[in-house]
């Protein structure tokens, strides 16, 4: 299995869109997948328990997210929010844990 995170690569996964404003990861749900954005642009922000928010990063070509979940299978620590039209790929859980080992032998996820 290759893995690759060049944009266009099709090895990282199927091409998906999303317009402005809609939600690619929400903060805590389950979401054990990274993403790679090709085209456009997303926001990453986080919501504290009092309510507030702040953003965390803008992102766009070529940038991952979600890269911890996409490991650890945890619940996403961040809302992933499209601000330009998006073109991006997603990884599963278990594929991105697959290349990690191929890549590093003694890599495991416990």
């Amino acid at each position: 299995m290759s893995f690759s995170l060049r944009p266009g690569d099709p090895e990282f996964g199927d091409s998906a869109h999303a317009a402005p404003g809609e939600t690619l990861i929400k903060q805590g749900d389950a979401s054990a997948r990274m993403l790679i954005i090709d085209q456009g642009a997303v926001e990453v922000w986080r919501t504290a328990k009092t309510g507030g928010r702040w953003k965390l990063s803008d992102l766009g070509p070529g940038d991952l997210v979600g890269e911890v979940e996409g490991v650890d299978g945890e619940p996403a620590l961040a809302t992933v929010q499209a601000v330009k039209p998006v073109v991006y790929r997603a990884a599963p859980h278990a594929a991105v844990v697959t290349a990690l080992e191929q890549l590093d032998p003694l890599y495991q996820v416990t």
